[in-house]
């Protein structure tokens, strides 16, 4: 929703000298959450991967994201736009390549192939109703709920991400080499 509809949020939401957004620092925005993407992948993740692996980093990622995206429609200064979007490119940067790599890891070399294309299918989707709804929202200038949809979004990542997490530390407390605990029954 955040890339399908920026530049119109941004014309209504920020202005530079008296003037509204515009193309041209919609532009400056985009290449510089770009050049923050290629820092933060090219530099940073693959450290941190090797440090903390995939599964500790994507709610950190997606935890970044929801707080950029959150408070964008709250404030109007330009500074505070830049602030909010290094943190949501950071976020965005963390979740690329490790939810991908997360994806085919959990599936059968066989089966890769597969779940990767399912997993592009639902981002095909998601291009297809974001600009849909995002362009409802801004028409109709709710622009505090463009941003709050962005960053639901993203927590909605989270929360998932944490409880299947849990499951799945759930699940490897009870493996085969682990006996079941005992069920006691009330006396």
């Amino acid at each position: 929703i955040y890339t399908s509809a920026f530049a119109l949020f941004a014309q209504r939401q920020y202005a530079v000298g008296g003037k509204p957004f515009g193309p041209e620092e919609v532009g400056y925005i985009f290449a510089y959450t770009g050049l923050l993407s290629i820092l933060f992948q090219g530099g940073v993740i693959g450290h941190l991967v090797k440090r903390f692996g995939e599964s500790v980093l994507v709610p950190w990622g997606f935890g970044f994201s929801f707080f950029g995206y959150a408070l964008l429609g709250f404030f109007h200064q330009p500074p505070v736009l830049i602030l909010l979007l290094t943190f949501s490119s950071f976020g965005n940067a963390i979740l690329r390549p490790t939810v991908a790599s997360l994806i085919s890891g959990q599936a059968r070399k066989n089966e890769q192939g597969v779940v990767l294309g399912v997993a592009q299918v639902m981002n095909s989707l998601a291009q297809i109703v974001s600009p849909l709804l995002a362009g409802i929202l801004i028409q109709n200038s709710l622009l505090v709920w463009w941003a709050l949809t962005a960053a639901g979004i993203s927590l909605i990542g989270l929360v998932t991400t944490l409880v299947t997490r849990s499951g799945d530390e759930n699940d490897s407390a009870l493996s085969e080499d682990t006996p079941a605990p005992a069920i006691r029954k009330p006396s």
